[in-house]
């Protein structure tokens, strides 16, 4: 869920490549066997490697949690880190749809809070790049 401070903290932030708006606007595939149409990723192998591939992972965290079940894991699942190549300086855009907005980030790296006993992602945190 983005609070007030998260959307106050990405006013402060928008020098640092993020943004927050009112409405999520997916964008970007590309052709092969990668094409990322789905409206959110999924964290499965071969969603992973379409968000890479895309440069796009966009996330629903509009309940204030992310089922495993919707991204393509099993309840018992530990989420991977989602990772760009850093020594070739690759990014990508993280969108986050929230009850109060959307975040919008440029990345390297996102990792997600949860554990084997739970059947969600709690928390996703993310590295902000310049």
């Amino acid at each position: 869920m983005l609070s007030a401070g998260a959307i106050s903290l990405a006013a402060v932030l928008a020098g640092c490549g993020f943004s927050v708006r009112g409405a999520s606007d997916p964008t970007g595939s590309t052709d092969g066997q990668f094409v990322d149409s789905a409206e959110f990723s999924t964290l499965d192998k071969q969603g992973i490697a379409r968000a890479l591939n895309s440069k796009s992972l966009r996330l629903d965290f509009r309940k204030g949690f992310i089922a495993k079940s919707d991204v393509g894991l099993q309840d018992s699942d530990y989420a991977s880190d989602v990772m760009a190549d850093k020594r070739r300086g690759e990014k990508f855009r993280l969108t986050v749809k929230g009850t109060a907005g959307t975040l919008e980030a440029e990345t390297d790296h996102v990792r997600f809070l949860t554990s084997d006993s739970i059947p969600t992602l709690e928390m996703v945190t993310y590295f902000l790049t310049t």
